[in-house]
């Protein structure tokens, strides 16, 4: 059977991750990656863990079910189709949709807490790192989280300071300088993709 080639690709929240794997896929082909997300395993809101405000703190590496994330991934490695329900951030405006998963020459994980996790370490073939100005972090995830998942202004920026930049610097930024490359969303990552892109297609 195939070995699949894994690409783990993490950074900072609004950092530019998903944009990236969208463009890195349209230049490889979709038929040869699979994207498969950390973001569809969050726990449910009652198993989640809540600072001493009360408010629930999503940026933690506790806050993603990764047991059930790597017996998918392993299925998936194996051949075995995966089928789960779309995550949407709790937004009640969105119907969850169901997602299909099959195995490919090139397997794409996403997600800020994907180089901290101990048990995917040992799967990664290729470390991508996207990094890029903590304004532009902050500005993208305003604009998603007011339009995809239906929170307030005061509410993110309340993540922000509280949560997302902890989290960030303590669970996703020390893996920066030990990712296999660096893409720096402050400048043009065109020719970033497309370096990324060839070497992608030698894999294949």
């Amino acid at each position: 059977m195939m070995k699949s080639y894994v690409i783990g690709v993490s950074g900072a929240s609004g950092s530019g991750k998903t944009t990236f794997v969208k463009n890195l896929v349209s230049k490889v082909g979709a038929e040869s990656v699979c994207v498969f997300s950390l973001d569809n395993y969050y726990k449910p809101l009652d198993k989640q863990i809540k600072d001493s405000n009360d408010k629930v703190n999503f940026d933690l590496p506790e806050a993603i079910d990764i047991i059930r994330f790597k017996s998918d991934l392993d299925n998936l490695l194996s051949g075995k189709k995966v089928i789960i329900k779309e995550y949407t951030f709790n937004n009640p405006k969105i119907i969850p949709r169901e997602l299909v998963f099959e195995k490919k020459s090139i397997i794409i994980i996403e997600g800020v807490f994907i180089f901290h996790y101990d048990i995917l370490k040992s799967i990664l073939d290729f470390k991508i790192f996207v990094k890029t100005s903590d304004e532009k972090c902050i500005i993208r995830r305003l604009g998603r989280d007011l339009v995809e998942r239906n929170y307030s202004t005061q509410h993110t920026l309340y993540d922000f300071e509280h949560h997302v930049w902890v989290g960030y610097e303590k669970y996703t930024k020390p893996y920066l300088k030990t990712s296999d490359i660096i893409i720096n969303n402050d400048y043009d990552m065109e020719k970033s993709t497309e370096m990324v892109s060839i070497f992608l297609k030698s894999k294949i």
